[in-house]
């Protein structure tokens, strides 16, 4: 697990969250955008 940023693996619940977010009207403002679900391993990979 030391592999991973955050020290786990992503759990259904944390995709569920964020589903749960994009669904909620704290969202409303959010358009074409691309979210990674992935404890920050990605982090500094993209310009």
């Amino acid at each position: 697990m030391a592999a991973y940023k955050l020290g786990r693996i992503a759990t259904p619940e944390d995709i569920a969250d964020l589903v749960c977010f994009l669904a909620s009207a704290r969202a409303s403002f959010l358009t074409g955008i691309c979210i990674t679900v992935d404890g920050g391993s990605t982090r500094g990979v993209y310009p």
